[in-house]
């Protein structure tokens, strides 16, 4: 998954998964907070994050990214949805497919994001 775009694939979902670091600085101290929150742009995602921290203001952003799948606690899988028996039936939201080395490629082994 190192070859994972976010920008590519967000660009057709409206609701997207932004990865925010909140940070606080008074003096030497920081406190930093980290969000994930759903926006359709990257301003709205801000404000959503602000409004959502405990801190207290001042409050500057560090970071605000696309979530990647990392971001949202996705694992990578040696086997595909058909190799753990959930059949052909079994609806995954996925945007890109590859062979399944455990079943010979005939399922696809699925690259799932959120």
């Amino acid at each position: 998954m190192s070859d994972f775009n976010p920008e590519e694939y967000w660009k057709l979902v409206h609701m997207k998964k932004w990865k925010i670091t909140l940070v606080r600085r008074q003096g030497k101290k920081q406190e930093f907070d980290n969000k994930i929150v759903s926006a359709s742009t990257r301003e709205k995602a801000i404000l959503t994050a602000r409004m959502n921290t405990m801190m207290k203001s001042p409050i500057g952003v560090l970071e605000c990214r696309l979530a990647t799948p990392t971001d949202l606690g996705c694992v990578p899988s040696d086997s595909c949805v058909w190799c753990r028996g959930y059949g052909k039936d079994y609806s995954v939201r996925a945007r890109t497919y590859v062979e399944c080395a455990k079943c010979g490629g005939s399922g696809k082994k699925a690259v799932v994001v959120a």
